[in-house]
């Protein structure tokens, strides 16, 4: 099997581990902390649909609380990171990629000692560049900078994530995307942003990843 690209970006939350359900629980209680209206049954919707920077535009929730309510959310995770795990067969699409001598690297607005305790240290020890912590309305910049690192040509990189922000960053950073469906955006919202590749389930990553010599 020969790597059909060199470098691959993960993204964290909905794409290498399962965050979906705490963040929904994590959202509501901070909701209360900072007197906020309850998120309604339609803004998740919205979240699934148009993505985070669309449904804070949409609902005016004012930039200047986005840090302050990230560092909570933060917070919280960290609190409740029992609860996390990575989804069903991505440690062993990890490391596949790792010993076919594929670049790993990882771009995330999560913290750091979030994703090294979700990962453990085997896991983590895969990625060699790691961006956390990422502001929304930064991966492109964070992409490119891992992509520098790696000395390997954007056509022959791939970002992988979630949302509809990672693969307009994605594009910028002129890297081909790939669009996972278990993540917390719907599949069909994705694929009308036209992603190079689609993984329906997680060993899908490691089957387009990953090609016979003869056919490379």
């Amino acid at each position: 099997m020969l790597p059909k690209y060199n470098l691959a970006i993960f993204d964290f939350d909905g794409t290498i581990a399962d965050t979906f359900s705490i963040t929904m629980q994590i959202a509501k209680k901070l909701t209360q902390d900072f007197n906020y209206e309850p998120i309604t049954s339609q803004q998740w919707q919205d979240l699934r649909e148009i993505g985070i920077l669309q449904v804070i535009k949409k609902y005016k929730f004012p930039l200047w609380r986005i840090p302050e309510v990230g560092r909570e959310l933060h917070k919280e995770m960290h609190r409740n990171i029992h609860k996390i795990s990575l989804f069903d067969g991505m440690a062993a699409v990890l490391k596949e990629l790792f010993e076919h001598s594929i670049q790993l690297g990882l771009v995330s607005s999560n913290g750091g000692d979030n994703i090294q305790k979700v990962l453990g240290d085997e896991i983590a020890s895969y990625f060699s560049f790691v961006e956390c912590g990422v502001s929304m309305f930064s991966k492109q910049a964070k992409f490119e900078k891992v992509l520098k690192a790696s000395q390997v040509n954007a056509n022959q990189a791939i970002c992988i994530g979630d949302e509809i922000r990672d693969i307009q960053a994605a594009r910028k950073a002129k890297i081909p995307f790939g669009a996972v469906s278990w993540g917390y955006t719907n599949i069909e919202k994705l694929l009308a942003h036209f992603p190079q590749e689609v993984f329906h389930n997680v060993t899908d990553i490691s089957k387009k990843l990953l090609i016979p010599s003869a056919i490379k």
